[in-house]
């Protein structure tokens, strides 16, 4: 996911930030019930699945914040 300008950068970064805040509180919803609840293996694999899409996206924050600083402003 390139940015095409600084804009565009901090706008994706925005972006992403916000979805990983969002999935984090989903998965820590999921985990506060299991402790509670013992989990089904269904909702382990949507942690799971929730999971790997956190790390790619911080992973995708990383890719962005470099292209923010490589930009000559």
């Amino acid at each position: 996911m390139a940015a095409s300008d600084p804009q565009d950068a901090i706008r994706l970064t925005e972006h992403v930030r916000q979805e990983i805040n969002r999935l984090t509180r989903e998965q820590l919803d999921a985990y506060r019930s299991a402790s509670f609840l013992t989990m089904s293996p269904a909702q382990a694999e949507v942690c799971d699945v929730r999971q790997e899409s956190i790390r790619k996206l911080i992973e995708q924050l990383w890719i962005l914040r470099a292209e923010i600083k490589n930009f000559k402003v």
